[in-house]
């Protein structure tokens, strides 16, 4: 059995003076704390920011273009045909050799892909595999292939897969892709180490700023063509974007900065 008394409706006959109230918190104070909090200026480099703010010309984009012409360049593609016997297979080299033998004395290499080949899929194509570029390939595959001349058949080729004969079907020579296609790519490229360069410079000079002049950000953003930004007060467990990063977060709740003084250059 058990009785349940409200206490709501005494609430009102109850008094509380205000030394009473003061001596509860002098004597209570871990009640009342709150979390220590900042505010924070800083100065913010971005090198995103410094790409996006720097032109780059045709000609500028052409130029490098011209230099640099090897790296727009598509690679070589051939076009291949094979007869495989499966590594599994009874006495497969000795097969694959006397498919070889066949093919010196005259054979057609597509009769014998439909006939022999265990690459029962290519085989119903006379063998043929499709385009392929360097390094596409098992490696004893690529440089079997990419060392015959067209209409060529190489000797017999080891591979994980097993015993292959391989022919050249068809060469596609590598093209250089034109200027205009590549256009965007270049300058975007440019534009990225371009904004690099001036990063660095600019960090170096935001790192020997803030230090020559420690207790303010002033001089640090002039020298840099930046603004100061200003945070919201904000606790360790509810710092906005960036300073909820674990480095930032320390810094800002460092000796150093609560005591009014510049952090070190933080990335």
């Amino acid at each position: 059995r058990y009785l349940l008394v409200d206490a709501e409706p005494f609430l009102g006959q109850a008094t509380v003076t205000e030394e009473e109230v003061k001596s509860f918190y002098d004597t209570n104070p871990a009640q009342f704390e709150r979390p220590e909090m900042v505010s924070l200026e800083y100065v913010e480099l971005d090198a995103k920011d410094l790409a996006d703010s720097i032109e780059v010309s045709d000609e500028q984009a052409k130029t490098y273009y011209d230099e640099h012409q090897n790296q727009y360049q598509t690679a070589e593609k051939r076009l291949a045909a094979h007869i495989l016997i499966d590594a599994s297979t009874d006495n497969a080299e000795a097969k694959a050799e006397d498919i070889h033998k066949q093919l010196e004395n005259g054979a057609d290499f597509a009769a014998l892909a439909k006939s022999d080949s265990q690459d029962t899929l290519s085989g119903e194509k006379g063998g043929e595999l499709g385009w392929f570029e360097p390094g596409v390939m098992d490696p004893a595959f690529d440089d079997a292939l990419f060392a015959l001349s067209k209409g060529d058949v190489s000797k017999v080729v080891k591979t994980p897969f097993g015993f292959h004969i391989i022919k050249l079907l068809d060469i596609q020579s590598g093209q250089t892709a034109p200027f205009a296609e590549v256009k965007d790519k270049i300058v975007a490229q440019l534009k990225q180490d371009e904004a690099v360069n001036q990063f660095y410079g600019l960090q170096q000079k935001l790192a020997d700023t803030s230090y020559e002049i420690p207790d303010n950000l002033q001089e640090a953003a002039k020298a840099v063509g930046a603004e100061i930004k200003t945070t919201r007060l904000f606790g360790r467990d509810n710092a906005p974007a960036p300073f909820d990063k674990p480095e930032l977060s320390k810094a800002a709740f460092s000796s150093d900065v609560l005591g009014g003084m510049n952090s070190e250059l933080l990335e």
